[in-house]
């Protein structure tokens, strides 16, 4: 039989474990809508529990996935830089970091950051698209004896 002892000793592991299991998912590059009910359909298979906060943003959408073990939790965790949708919606899986207001602005500024990333991303596609088109254009020109000066 267990002494009151051991019972003390192991509930604050119990409470660490709750900590560690619940994932930050981000999704940025929204051409459909993302809603709890789809996050389910993602993450039921991995152990998640019943109530995810979801955060409807302008340009992205934030969720708070809490999990039933920190091994289903990281088990999801894989899901991390994925698409739900060919293409959009993509996925960026933190682990939940304990909530207070330096936390969250080190948060904020860490998913700003990563969504300029990938718009610079889709600037410097769009820039060597332009390149290309251009030099084509150019050889074209040059071709038919039209020089620019």
């Amino acid at each position: 039989m267990a002494s009151g002892h051991d019972n003390l000793v192991s509930e604050p592991l119990t409470i660490a474990s709750d900590a560690e299991r619940v994932l930050r998912v981000t999704v940025s590059h929204l051409l459909y809508p993302v809603d709890e009910y789809l996050l389910h359909q993602l993450v039921d298979g991995y152990g998640v529990e019943e109530k995810i906060e979801v955060h409807q943003m302008a340009t992205y959408v934030e969720a708070s996935v809490p999990f039933q073990t920190r091994a289903a939790a990281e088990h999801a965790w894989n899901l991390n830089g994925r698409a739900i949708y060919d293409g959009c919606c993509w996925l960026d899986i933190q682990w939940e970091q304990p909530s207070n207001n330096s936390t969250t602005l080190v948060t904020s500024l860490s998913m700003i950051i990563t969504e300029w990333k990938e718009d610079i991303k889709e600037l410097r596609a769009v820039l060597q698209d332009l390149v290309a088109f251009l030099q084509e254009e150019l050889a074209k020109e040059k071709e038919e004896g039209r020089q620019w000066d």
